[in-house]
């Protein structure tokens, strides 16, 4: 994934899934926030990261399911999305 930064200041955005029910998310090399996965992005600037979405154990899913990444700025509360 690639998060946009377009703010003077660095900015921390939560990671979440949505579409899978009770899906763990989890950002590789990244920080955490609360038991969630984060994303710190440098002032004007981008920041790529890798991405790992677990689906809980047990889960009776199709072959193909639509997910949509969204992700949160924990300071403001602003929210993004995209479909994947």
């Amino acid at each position: 994934l690639r998060v946009l930064n377009k703010r003077p200041v660095e900015r921390v955005f939560a990671l979440q899934v949505d579409g899978l029910p009770n899906a763990r998310v989890e950002v590789v090399g990244g920080p955490g926030e609360d038991g969630r996965a984060a994303i710190a992005v440098a002032p004007d600037a981008t920041q790529e990261v890798r991405a790992l979405v677990f689906a809980p154990a047990g889960a009776k899913l199709d072959k193909s399911t639509p997910i949509a990444f969204r992700i949160v700025d924990l300071a403001s509360g602003e929210t993004a999305s995209v479909q994947d």
